[in-house]
């Protein structure tokens, strides 16, 4: 399902992104830059020093201290966020909310998209299709969302193994401080993946979203089981677990296994995460995420 305008301008209200306590970009924004100037917030008072603007100076506390001395503030700043999204071919499995999984990821990336325009942000993107990864620099505006959807949407499935590339050039692509947020699923982390988070998460704040598989042990007799690496599955599997409780309860392992494995990571690197089973989940996992609305 698509996100309509109207839709993204109601959450607007409910739902904001995290912002950063120190950041080196130089277009006014809502975070706190690394240079001083004359912007909203107090920052401390220095000793005047030849090239510094006289109109820092405080003249009262001047005269207390016995020296010239200025009053700095610091500047607010724009940030750039940087989507790092997993697009290969098992991201076009179905959700437990029946939509493909790739679908929702899109729906996520227009609230995000949104969010970050409406205060001014930058949006980049890094994905990968069969021949490698490929990016757009950070970049705002209308037109730029437009360019980042249409590219995924016609984003050829890239192989499953392709988010460590994906992450290895977000780390190559990010010149400053920035919120990346990172969209796949409960299998797209390998221990590549977990090093390039690592050093990701050294510099900048990181969020992941993951778009789990339906669970097969929902499926009945009357649904086809399609694999979308090698097409559908022959019909006796879908009802094969309803009559083997074995293989139902080694499917329902599998799938608890793969959730743990995600949070364990997530717990070592110190990242936020949700899970978000379909677009009507999405509302509720960026509020829970961002609840704090404060500085990350």
């Amino acid at each position: 399902m698509a996100i309509s305008y109207a839709r993204l301008a109601e959450l607007r209200h409910r739902i904001s992104l995290p912002v950063l306590k120190r950041v080196s970009g130089g277009i006014e924004g809502r975070h706190r830059s690394v240079f001083t100037g004359h912007g909203q917030d107090f920052e401390d008072m220095v000793a005047y020093h030849p090239g510094d603007d006289v109109s820092d100076i405080d003249w009262k506390a001047s005269a207390r201290a016995g020296e010239p001395v200025i009053r700095r503030f610091v500047k607010e700043t724009n940030l750039s966020v940087v989507l790092a999204v997993d697009t290969s071919r098992a991201m076009r499995a179905v959700a437990p909310s029946g939509q493909p999984k790739f679908e929702v990821a899109i729906d996520l990336v227009d609230i995000i998209a949104y969010l970050a325009r409406i205060r001014g942000d930058q949006l980049a993107l890094v994905y990968a299709e069969g021949s490698g990864p490929r990016q757009l620099p950070p970049r705002s505006g209308t037109e730029h969302l437009e360019v980042i959807r249409h590219r995924l949407r016609g984003a050829e499935p890239a192989p499953d193994d392709s988010m460590a590339t994906i992450l290895t050039r977000a780390e190559s692509l990010i010149k400053r401080r920035s919120l990346v947020i990172v969209i796949g699923d409960d299998y797209s982390l390998d221990e590549a993946c977990e090093a390039s988070l690592k050093r990701l998460r050294i510099r900048h704040d990181v969020v992941y979203f993951s778009i789990p598989d339906v669970d097969l042990n929902q499926l009945t007799r009357s649904q086809q089981a399609i694999d979308v690496a090698a097409g559908p599955l022959p019909a006796f599997l879908a009802g094969a677990l309803a009559t083997e409780p074995q293989l139902a309860a080694d499917v329902g392992a599998e799938r608890a296994r793969a959730k743990a494995q995600l949070a364990d990571m997530m717990q070592r690197l110190a990242i936020r995460y949700a899970r978000i089973g379909g677009s009507e989940d999405l509302e509720g996992a960026l509020t829970d995420l961002f609840a704090d609305r404060g500085r990350a």
